[in-house]
């Protein structure tokens, strides 16, 4: 199975390619291995992965953007894994706070939160959406 972080996201790669490829939208592929993040418990990959999915879901059905891109790296200081997955797209809906809403966004923020990560998602209307994840690394 997808024992570690870099195959689960290659595997995920693989499954949504012909799908964005279909809505023609290009994926930039920029997956950074590194040794700290094989640590990545299983259970951090597989909430890790529901996120980028659902990202990339949101691209495909929500988004009209010609291109997305995602970004994993380490990062240190703190220690940390970033995941980034932006697209051009049409942006999302915002509340009269500014905070994005809907889109199965809140599950998102639940996820990252049982992670102890930092989520941040900005969105502007007519210029896309990136979402950015920091998981800690012990």
């Amino acid at each position: 199975g997808d024992s570690n972080i870099f195959d689960a996201l290659g595997s995920l790669r693989y499954r949504f390619a012909p799908s964005l490829q279909r809505a023609g939208v290009r994926m930039v592929w920029r997956v950074e291995t590194a040794g700290p993040l094989l640590a990545l418990p299983q259970t951090s990959v597989a909430q890790v992965m529901r996120i980028v999915q659902e990202c990339l879901a949101n691209v495909l059905m929500h988004s009209e953007a010609k291109k997305v891109r995602v970004v994993c790296r380490y990062e240190l200081d703190p220690p940390h894994m970033l995941l980034e997955v932006q697209d051009d797209g049409v942006g999302m809906a915002q509340g009269q706070d500014g905070a994005v809403t809907g889109k199965g966004l809140s599950g998102m923020r639940e996820r990252a939160h049982s992670l102890g990560a930092k989520i941040e998602i900005d969105t502007k209307q007519g210029t896309g959406t990136r979402v950015r994840l920091q998981v800690p690394v012990r």
